[in-house]
């Protein structure tokens, strides 16, 4: 690790050492179910996770068609 990034780990380090309130988690990372921004992020995850299934899913479709017909064309060959 060179003398920089050190130097700046050491500048965060002391920045949440003095002003802890400031470096505190916010009501999502903290805990507080009930919270409008809880909810909000809850949503949010959600709404990415459906995307990647969404995409995952679609990209396995495709490739399994694409070796379906690979094996049916070289099925068809010999």
């Amino acid at each position: 690790m060179n003398r920089f990034v050190y130097s700046l780990y050491l500048i965060a380090l002391a920045a949440c050492a003095a002003f802890p309130p400031t470096a505190a988690a916010c009501a999502t990372c903290f805990g507080r179910p009930d919270d409008a921004q809880t909810q909000g992020m809850n949503a949010a995850i959600g709404a990415l996770l459906g995307v990647t299934l969404g995409v995952l899913m679609i990209a396995g479709i495709f490739l399994s068609v694409l070796i379906l017909r690979l094996r049916a064309s070289e099925g068809a060959r010999l």
